[in-house]
């Protein structure tokens, strides 16, 4: 696997392309306001929105261009509307939004909320937006991770667990690799499971999946 693509879990026949990996959380599309695109699972988006008042008023825009015009419908009446259609999940906290989306919504959110491209003309899902570092890990590494996941689908309880086994797996980076792990990441332009494997922590971090899965 080529880490220049978006990572994707191996198949069977070579010339067919995977599911984006599962536990891709290192993605994220850089937009205006501090607000930010992330992959979740599969082929499934988040949208984080740092502010509670401009979260409305995208969320006002994409019923006023999906739905109906926007004539003071009540929060609860938008999102209402929105989820499992337009968007799928919408959570209006105190201070921020979040929602997640599928993939052929990305170029319409990407601009609603002014996702920040590479270059001019570039999608911002585009592969010219990843790092230009290219680190392959090898397939039969790739097929082991493949078989310790089994089969993860969005939105169960394989799929949230993996999300919070990644997260206390930087407890290891932090021990093995130093509290500047991350710095040192960014620097080679690696996503977290390249460095994983680049730090020679690969059997260690499937390891730690098989455990705390069959812990869960």
């Amino acid at each position: 696997m080529d880490t220049n693509d978006f990572p994707r879990l191996p198949t069977e026949d070579p010339d067919e392309i995977g599911d984006i990996d599962p536990s891709f959380d290192d993605y994220r599309i850089k937009c205006k306001n501090n607000i930010a695109i992330r992959h979740g699972c599969q082929n499934i988006l988040s949208c984080y929105i740092p502010s509670l008042g401009r979260g409305l008023n995208i969320l006002r825009k994409i019923y006023n261009d999906n739905i109906e015009p926007y004539k003071k419908q009540s929060n609860d009446e938008i999102v209402k509307a929105l989820e499992n259609n337009i968007l799928l999940d919408i959570d209006i906290l105190s201070s921020e939004i979040y929602f997640t989306f599928k993939t052929d919504k990305l170029k319409y959110i990407a601009e609603l909320v002014g996702a920040i491209k590479s270059g001019a003309n570039i999608s911002p899902f585009s592969t010219k937006n990843l790092p230009k570092n290219r680190y392959t890990i090898p397939d039969n590494n790739m097929k082991d991770y493949k078989n310790v996941l089994g089969n993860v689908k969005f939105g169960d309880s394989k799929a949230i667990k993996l999300n919070s086994i990644n997260k206390s797996f930087e407890n290891v980076l932090i021990e093995k690799c130093g509290d500047g792990y991350k710095k040192e990441r960014k620097k080679l332009a690696l996503d977290n499971k390249s460095y994983i494997h680049y730090k020679g922590l690969w059997n260690e971090y499937l390891e730690f999946i098989k455990k705390n899965m069959e812990d869960n």
